[in-house]
């Protein structure tokens, strides 16, 4: 396959790959438009559990602007909908800085998008109780 990120740039450091993004091309095209391409730093994304979801109970998934960008890598997922149970139960949200590049395409190339996570701390923690 080949890789729809921008040429010369590589994630460094406390980054997470978000998985199935090219699932969700078009749900996020509703986000960003057609546009011929555009790279961002530091969009918010929410994490939200998804314990209903068909192919792991463990699923959480990354929401930009309300729109499913993917979800969480099924590795790191059953940790995740732990603290995050943990927050909701807390009333908090949990959200993360997403790097988001995005590609409208209306010629011969498909539509593309790739979304990671910078996460300063992994997993973060949560305030404490009272």
């Amino acid at each position: 396959m080949t890789s729809l990120r921008p040429s010369g740039w590589s994630p460094q450091g406390n980054y997470i790959e978000v998985a199935g993004v090219a699932h969700h091309v078009v749900e996020l095209g509703k986000v960003f438009g057609r546009v011929e391409e555009q790279f961002i730093e530091d969009m918010p994304a929410t994490l939200i559990r998804d314990p209903r979801n068909k192919y792991d109970p463990n699923a959480v998934e990354v929401r930009i602007r309300g729109a499913l960008a993917g979800y969480l890598p099924r590795e790191i997922a059953a940790e995740w909908s732990a603290r995050l149970a943990e927050a909701e139960a807390r009333g908090l949200t949990v959200r993360a800085n997403a790097h988001v590049w995005y590609r409208w395409a209306h010629d011969e190339r498909k539509p593309g998008a790739w979304v990671h996570l910078w996460m300063d701390d992994w997993p973060p923690p949560l305030p404490p109780l009272g």
